[in-house]
């Protein structure tokens, strides 16, 4: 399954995954064949009360927007993933942080929305707008295929207008959030178990394609990373490693985690229950091999 896989559905066909993170001037392979777009899993129960349309002004087409925002106050942390992700009490606060303008279809997160400079909205509106279909979303809620559609458009464009290796990588991770998300509704609605494999399956590739991009934006980039510190960075890229079984790389960077004397307590917590999850995996691996 293809990242970018849907966008067709907004004329932006020829986005693959090898292009994510390719060589500027290399020509990337053509797109996968098409799949069946997924039946549109269950809404939540009041969903729409927790929401308002914020407008935006596109820096692209200049024309105004509304996009779906959670309030304010409205929506808790339960708990926090072994990767970062916030789990809240009510709305996935993820699904709605993508910004996307229905008109031209310039995409980004919230905190990337405004800093594009005059080049790369250039060259969004050669790859993207030029052949953007509009397409009306959700009135009252965004579906998680609506999310994930959102997200795909906003990886597209940090790859036309060719952002950090961070942005992208950061992209990727929220994208899987929103996947991790969608299963955990399906998991308690009792879904079919093909279809919360296929989640897993695309959510492990997302964060697989995170963590390519935060390793070259630890070799190129200065902190904040995606507004991350040294620290919350290398934490991130331990659960990635942990996500893609790449056991050693997880012990590495957790030992130097681990032996840190700067580390807030909280990270610290964090990370010796993620050497407990390694510990668990690694076990389950070896089971699974005998």
């Amino acid at each position: 399954m293809s990242i970018f896989e849907g966008l067709e559905k907004l004329g932006l066909d020829g986005f693959d995954d090898q292009a994510l993170y390719a060589e500027e001037g290399k020509e990337a392979p053509p797109p996968p064949p098409k799949k069946e777009a997924p039946k549109p899993p269950p809404k939540l129960d009041n969903e729409k009360d927790f929401l308002f349309d914020k407008k935006y002004v596109c820096p692209i087409c200049a024309r105004e927007f509304t996009s779906k925002t959670v309030r304010t106050g409205k929506v808790h942390t339960e708990r926090i993933d072994y990767d970062l992700r916030p789990v809240y009490d009510t709305v996935d606060q993820v699904k709605y942080e993508v910004i996307a303008c229905p008109n031209c279809g310039y995409a980004a997160l919230i905190r990337y929305h405004e800093k594009s400079t005059d080049k790369q909205l250039a060259l969004v509106r050669e790859a993207i707008s030029s052949r953007f279909k509009a397409l009306e979303w959700g009135k009252e809620i965004y579906t998680y295929d609506e999310a994930k559609l959102r997200y795909q458009l906003a990886i597209a464009n940090a790859v036309a207008r060719k952002a950090k290796p961070s942005e992208k990588g950061y992209l990727c991770l929220k994208s899987a959030w929103v996947i991790r998300g969608e299963t955990d509704r399906l998991k308690a609605d009792g879904a079919d178990p093909a279809k919360i494999a296929e989640n897993e399956a695309a959510e492990k590739k997302l964060l697989g394609q995170a963590l390519d991009g935060f390793e070259q934006a630890r070799q190129t980039e200065n902190y904040p990373i995606a507004g991350m510190d040294e620290k919350t960075l290398d934490y991130v890229m331990c659960a990635l490693y942990l996500s893609q079984d790449r056991f050693k790389d997880c012990q590495r960077f957790l030992g130097a985690i681990l032996i840190n004397q700067h580390i807030s307590a909280n990270l610290r917590s964090k990370a010796q229950d993620l050497k407990t999850r390694l510990d668990e995996r690694m076990k389950e691996v070896k089971a699974a091999g005998a």
